[in-house]
C-alpha cells in the first residue's frame, strides 16, 4: 500500500518515491562541504520536473581557492557548506 504526502509517496517497503530531479548532480558539483577531514558532496537541489528545467548552476570555486585557508568557513565563506545556486525556469 502506497501512502501519499503531496508529491512524495512512500511504498510497502517504506521506500520514498518522487517526481523530483537532482538540479545539482555531483559531477558538476563535486562537493558541497568542505572542512579539513571531510570533503563531500552533502547538499543538493531538487526540483519538480512536471514544473522546472534548469537553465544553468552558479560556478562553483575551485578547489584551490577553498583550500587557500584550508577548509571552509574561512575570511572568504562563514559556512563549512559551499553555497549552491541553479537558475530554474517554469515550464
Amino acid at each position: 500500500m502506497d501512502m501519499s504526502l503531496g508529491p512524495l509517496s512512500v511504498d510497502y517497503f517504506n521506500r520514498i518515491k518522487h517526481n523530483l530531479y537532482n538540479v545539482t548532480p555531483t559531477e558538476k558539483i563535486g562537493y558541497s562541504n568542505f572542512v579539513a577531514v571531510f570533503k563531500e558532496h552533502l547538499d543538493y537541489i531538487y526540483a519538480s520536473k512536471d514544473v522546472f528545467v534548469t537553465e544553468g548552476l552558479a560556478p562553483m570555486a575551485s578547489r584551490e581557492v577553498l583550500e587557500e585557508e584550508t577548509a571552509l568557513p574561512n575570511s572568504m565563506i562563514p559556512s563549512d557548506h559551499v553555497s549552491l545556486l541553479a537558475d530554474l525556469r517554469i515550464l
